[in-house]
């Protein structure tokens, strides 16, 4: 019994010993030597990631991969600066207590610059003033260093561009980056198609508080007129400006388009109708106050609204109110009828 007894005792011993624990995770750290920035923060932030795939515990094992890895990790957070043939003239793996650092002297070479530039349109907005525009402030130019972020940048402008004038369904043609490594230049290929343009459909508002008549007053395009999502933005904004809303949503029913008129589908969900607020003070001249306010936000279907405000105290009370009749443009236009009284009682002495 005593010998089985030692036997257990044994084994659990050697379990506790021969177990992993967190004492033996090692702490993964890399060095970059001859980079600017922002390639070094570039660098830095792959490297950053990738420590994370190794887990909260790496291993002796993870960090001689992690090492072994680096030089291609490196070369691909270079290239989109580029510097294609960038290399490793040094490296190597230190190691103090639990912490490896990876050391990597890097020498960046020659950068590799836009030779030329193929970019056209083509498509029904083929004369379109705004893309022409577009078309001739692209944020790449030849004899520029090529850079990937300026290259997608150039991308977007173009689908930003045709948005707002209402080419919804534009795409390239061909898109492309041919690197010739002996000369060290590139050349760009955007070839760009607008296809059909869309104008406003029909306007459908969801909500049953206001009369359709004067939401339409807040409406800054017309049926007809060419589709751009800015002015579908800026008319959101519009409406959420008039305080009668808690949630806005403007949505163009792009799959219900017949044809080229896109319908417009907005969801309104109006404010309380009041909203009564009280406050407490003191002041040295007004001793104890009392404020009370009412605002109510739509006394009609047609936006009607009036604030109330009563100022109590010992010494000085008031009282104010105004009613507002929103005009033909409510956002720049409102008449407004108020009254304003005040009593002053002062302190006997």
């Amino acid at each position: 019994m005593k010998t089985r007894r030692k036997l257990l005792i044994a084994a659990i011993g050697i379990y506790f010993i021969s177990s992993p624990t967190w004492a033996d995770t090692e702490i993964l750290t890399a060095k970059f030597l001859g980079l600017p920035n922002p390639i070094l923060k570039n660098v830095e932030d792959r490297f950053a990631i990738i420590k994370q795939e190794y887990g909260d515990h790496p291993t002796f094992d993870d960090a001689q991969a992690f090492y072994k890895n680096g030089p291609k990790n490196i070369e691909q957070a270079i290239k989109p600066y580029g510097f294609f043939k960038a290399h490793i003239s040094r490296s190597y793996l230190t190691r103090k207590g639990k912490t490896w650092t990876a050391v990597y002297v890097i020498d960046l070479g020659p950068p590799l610059k836009i030779q030329h530039i193929d970019a056209n349109l083509s498509g029904p907005g083929v004369d379109n003033a705004a893309l022409r525009q577009c078309l001739n402030d692209l944020p790449i130019k030849p004899g520029q260093v090529l850079e990937t972020e300026n290259y997608e940048k150039a991308k977007q402008q173009f689908f930003q561009v045709a948005s707002e004038e209402g080419y919804l369904k534009a795409y390239f043609d061909e898109q492309l980056i041919k690197i010739n490594l002996e000369t060290n230049t590139a050349t760009i290929i955007l070839h760009f198609n607008t296809r059909e343009r869309y104008y406003f459909g029909p306007v459908h508002f969801n909500q049953d508080t206001f009369s359709e008549s004067f939401l339409r007053r807040y409406m800054n395009f017309k049926e007809g007129q060419a589709f751009s999502s800015q002015t579908l933005l800026q008319l959101q904004q519009n409406l959420n400006n008039t305080n009668y809303f808690s949630a806005v949503a403007v949505t163009p029913e792009l799959q219900q388009a017949p044809h080229d008129a896109v319908p417009i589908d907005i969801t309104l969900k109006p404010n309380k109708g009041q909203q009564y607020n009280a406050g407490i003070g003191y002041g040295t001249f007004t001793g104890a106050r009392l404020t009370l306010d009412a605002k109510f936000r739509h006394l009609n279907r047609f936006g009607h609204h009036a604030d109330l405000q009563m100022k109590l105290s010992k010494v000085l009370g008031g009282f104010a109110a105004q009613y507002v009749i929103p005009g033909k443009d409510p956002l720049n236009e409102q008449y407004s009828i108020g009254a304003n009284t005040q009593k002053f009682s002062p302190k006997k002495r």
